[in-house]
């Protein structure tokens, strides 16, 4: 997880979410380009403070090192219904 560099927690509401970022087609014609970048965001509702990393994938075990650094414990994460993001409040300390 060397991607971290801030000891800054969220704290209370969080929202969490991820995406991918491709390049742009030339026209509405061709391949998608082969270059993708997932991105995973956390937002703090109270705070009003963003966080937004690019990571390699989207599996469990990169995502959920990042939200048990980023989020303070005993705070609320809304997110989308994700496979990876079952069983949050009982693998992390959230």
């Amino acid at each position: 997880m060397n991607y971290i560099y801030t000891n800054f927690k969220l704290q209370g509401t969080i929202e969490i979410d991820e995406a991918v970022i491709t390049g742009r087609r030339k026209g509405l014609h061709g391949r998608f380009p082969k270059r993708q970048y997932w991105v995973f965001g956390l937002y703090s509702r109270e705070q009003k403070y963003p966080y937004v990393f690019v990571v390699p994938n989207r599996r469990r075990g990169t995502l959920f090192p990042i939200i048990d650094h980023i989020v303070e414990t005993n705070s609320t994460i809304f997110s989308d219904c994700f496979s990876v993001y079952q069983g949050l409040n009982q693998e992390s300390r959230i």
